[in-house]
């Protein structure tokens, strides 16, 4: 199908139209990558956002049978919402084993692994949007506990979101060298400025996933 796809945007691409194919999805940097038509070795570590499978990751699916599946590409059955606890499944030993990329065969190998770089987006009643640039690596496990108290203090509603002892599903991540972009939307011509913080680089040319909290 995403063949199809493909020769069907190149032909209307060699026709002229300007319509904006979209291949935001981690699928088509894959399916650009076995075609040769994209190689992360062309890139700076720091200058592209070339994410990977999120698969046992952040997120699941679940069937109209209850059936949850690791992955909904893929035949990835790990349980059932009508009679499993969603939080023991994600965080128990069958979505493990979608986690552990070394354990396949072709992902142990892959060049697109995810490698904690990520992008973070913010957009103000002003027009302005700000973006944030950087590797995510995870806080020392002897932080984990009081950065969570910060978070849930600053954020009274995530109370209702994870309950009692379901806030311990998070890891806090922080990102400590980092390049930071503002845009300012409501001038013309529109105003755009770069800024870096620690070991952060400017770079040419980005794509980008977003996660949820910085320290």
């Amino acid at each position: 199908m995403m063949e199809r796809c493909w020769e069907k945007f190149q032909h209307y691409e060699a026709a002229g139209c300007e319509t904006t194919f979209d291949l935001k999805d981690h699928l088509w940097t894959l399916f650009r990558y076995e075609k040769g038509l994209f190689d992360p070795r062309g890139y700076p570590d720091d200058e592209y956002v070339y994410d990977g499978c999120n698969c046992g990751n952040c997120h699941l699916t679940i069937l109209s049978d209850g059936v949850v599946y690791a992955c909904r590409r893929m035949e990835s059955r790990v349980g059932n919402a009508l009679t499993d606890d969603l939080y023991d499944l994600f965080t128990g030993p069958k979505f493990d084993r979608y986690r552990v990329y070394e354990n396949f065969e072709k992902c142990a190998k892959c060049e697109l692994l995810r490698d904690g770089r990520v992008q973070v987006l913010g957009y103000t009643m002003y027009k302005e949007m700000i973006r944030l640039s950087g590797k995510a690596e995870p806080v020392p496990a002897e932080e984990q506990e009081r950065w969570k108290d910060v978070i849930f203090q600053e954020q009274p509603y995530l109370a209702n979101v994870y309950p009692g002892d379901t806030r311990n599903i998070g890891i806090i991540f922080r990102i400590q060298d980092m390049v930071i972009e503002y845009f300012s939307l409501g001038v013309n011509p529109i105003f755009r400025e770069s800024y870096t913080v620690g070991g952060g680089r400017i770079a040419r040319f980005r794509r980008s996933f977003a996660c949820a909290r910085v320290i």
